[in-house]
């Protein structure tokens, strides 16, 4: 019986056949966290606990500080204080002021086979990379402390793409459109792998952004098949990588899904829920007042060209705010040196530092009763600021469109 790609990396790290549903004890390539408050102030006295004086491998370790960052406190500040304290005591890897954690990972440290674990589940977005992430919320200190794991591993739902977008059309809008076809339990505690003929229509960071979202479909993680693109990005960020993964011709899935993307139109996820998923057409009209473009499901070159797309020698309306977060410092960097940072502040929009503050409202907040359209992770009340606003789930396209005319509208009818 043929394999999946997750069940060929599960075999590779087991060192045997691994079938589907069986535990593994597993020693992850990389353990991940960053310095939420919850998380960080605790991992010194479990580490102490688990009597973890000197670990074997702490190069398998990276810690982020992207959170309340830069700080804005001293409360805040004393996390980064032991945060740093923590990475030197056990010799972690730590990122500080390249940008959001989850995509510098992405540019440093992941190639494709890897299994890596992290407190976060939106770091699925390794899963571009065919990096299988493991989420483990409060159980991240299990592999911080022992460097180990049982894992299960997953069924695994095959998604194939077909085609290509039609104009005014994103990722953000694809992973919608999965959401809306799949369901929010459709691929529950499953590994999401995702391929086909139209696949390599899809850019890196468009299956970033993909990946990122595969937890609302109940999914554990995500994998993709390789192509020219992957190879791409590893040589651009200086990865060396020997080994590519692709399913065999009978592989066994649990699900199959055939996604076309010449059939998806611009869309919307309403709040308050995020499967709350809709044509932008059932809003056409409604006033907006802001829009986020960053994060780390987005904040990409191909966010920014989109948003440019729209707005390049125009402006955004007066009263609205377009905030523009790019999700690393070499991002940030390659749009000073394309001359798209000083396309988009002429056109109005308010570009910031790489943080994760814009992505829970910590900075650039809402008001209440605004509306924002942001292409961020969840529209959940209260997660961009008062728990009177509402938040809009839309791809950069649909936010630059808003910007332009201060109410939701149709990208497609303004490029």
């Amino acid at each position: 019986m043929g394999k999946t790609i997750i069940e060929k990396i599960f075999s590779e790290h087991a060192g045997r056949d691994v079938a589907v549903n069986e535990d593994i004890l597993i020693y992850p390539d990389l353990t991940c966290a960053y310095e939420l408050p919850a998380y960080m102030e605790r991992f010194p006295a479990q580490m102490k606990e688990f009597g973890v004086e000197k670990p074997k491998h702490p190069e398998r370790v990276v810690i982020g500080l992207d959170h309340c960052y830069p700080g804005g406190t001293p409360e805040e500040q004393e996390i980064h204080k032991i945060t740093w304290a923590f990475v030197k005591k056990f010799g972690y890897h730590i990122i500080e002021g390249e940008g959001i954690s989850h995509q510098v990972i992405a540019e440093r440290f992941l190639k494709p086979g890897m299994i890596v674990t992290h407190h976060d589940g939106h770091a699925c977005l390794f899963g571009a990379l065919c990096a299988a992430l493991f989420p483990l919320s409060a159980g991240i200190i299990e592999p911080l402390a022992m460097e180990s794991l049982y894992l299960t591993c997953p069924p695994t739902v095959r998604v194939n793409f077909h085609g290509a977008l039609s104009k005014g059309v994103a990722a953000r809008d694809v992973q919608m459109w999965m959401l809306q076809q799949i369901g929010p339990s459709g691929a529950m505690n499953a590994c999401v792998e995702m391929g086909g003929d139209g696949f390599a229509s899809l850019t890196m960071d468009d299956r970033f952004t993909i990946c990122n979202q595969v937890m609302f479909l109940g999914a554990k993680t995500a994998v993709c098949e390789q192509d020219e693109h992957t190879w791409s990005y590893l040589r651009k960020y200086g990865v060396q990588w020997d080994k590519s993964y692709s399913p065999d011709a009978d592989a066994v899935y649990w699900k199959t899904f055939d996604i076309n993307l010449d059939e998806i139109p611009p869309m919307l996820l309403a709040p308050p829920k995020p499967a709350n998923v809709h044509r932008i057409d059932d809003f056409i009209g409604r006033p907006v007042q802001a829009g986020l473009v960053g994060s780390c499901a987005s904040g990409r070159i191909e966010d920014f060209k989109q948003v440019l797309e729209i707005l390049d020698g125009k402006h955004v309306k007066e009263g609205f705010r377009l905030v523009c977060v790019p999700s690393t410092i070499r991002l940030q960097q390659e749009l000073v040196e394309n001359g798209m940072m000083a396309k988009l502040i002429r056109c109005g929009a308010r570009m910031h530092y790489p943080s994760c503050d814009f992505c829970y409202g910590k900075m650039a907040p809402l008001a209440t009763e605004e509306t924002c359209l942001a292409d961020a992770q969840i529209n959940a009340p209260g997660r961009l600021g008062s728990k009177q606003a509402e938040i809009f789930t839309a791809s950069p396209y649909a936010i630059a469109a808003a910007a332009l005319t201060g109410e939701i509208t149709d990208p497609r009818g303004v490029l």
